[in-house]
């Protein structure tokens, strides 16, 4: 399974470092997850970011909920799983703004996002439709620095993520994942190298295109 992290349309480099996987974070910033099933059969991914299961909000664990994807399928989260046809943005912003924070659940946990994954124990039939949408979480015991931890995820505004729930005879855990994040300079400060440059946004091919009628300055749509 592959996991990425989008932000302003861009995927955040990954930095690998003593064992562990970091991204820089920028406060005020939405994000998405981007799950990529890399084999040729289902597979169940549990998600959580911050400690908290991104279906529920509540503590996390590796047997709760999660994304179902067909082989090879490529899906996109959002945000905090709210109903089958929205979610709330992930976001990130100080500890204080954070999700787990709002809803009294403290800020041991953040800044990690993670992923279990599963195989299911039998092959589904051809015509058994998987699951597209409805997330889940796990929880583990996370290296971190909590006093210098200054970014976490909000709960941010409303946006469209259709999802549908289907069966799944969990299996075996394949592997799990765990993607640290924090600000640059905090990232910095834990002697986490940052040498790769930040991405750029992607050349356009139509530079000239606009929208007929463009907002006036302050418009906040």
């Amino acid at each position: 399974m592959r996991i990425e992290i989008i932000g302003a349309g861009v995927e955040s480099p990954i930095i690998h470092h003593n064992g562990e996987k970091f991204v820089v974070a920028k406060k005020g910033q939405e994000y998405q997850l981007r799950v990529h099933n890399n084999s040729g059969r289902r597979r169940l991914a549990v998600l959580s970011i911050d400690g908290q299961n991104i279906v529920t909000g509540e503590k996390a664990t590796k047997d709760g909920d999660g994304w179902v994807l067909n082989p090879w399928q490529t899906c996109i989260i959002r945000g905090w799983h709210r109903t089958n046809e929205e979610a709330a943005a992930f976001k990130f912003s100080e500890l204080g703004a954070s999700y787990s924070s709002q809803t009294g659940k403290g800020t041991d946990n953040t800044g990690v996002i993670g992923c279990a994954v599963f195989e299911e124990k039998y092959r589904p039939s051809w015509g058994e439709t998987p699951r597209s949408g409805s997330c889940g979480s796990w929880s583990r015991s996370w290296p971190q620095e909590p006093k210098q931890q200054d970014t976490a995820t909000a709960y941010g505004r409303k946006v469209d993520q259709r999802t549908q729930t289907v069966s799944f005879d969990r299996g075996e855990l394949l592997e799990v994942i765990s993607i640290r994040y924090a600000s640059r300079k905090v990232l910095q400060s834990w002697g986490v190298p940052l040498k790769q440059k930040e991405p750029t946004p992607a050349p356009s091919a139509f530079p000239e295109d606009a929208v007929s009628c463009p907002a006036p300055a302050g418009w906040q749509g």
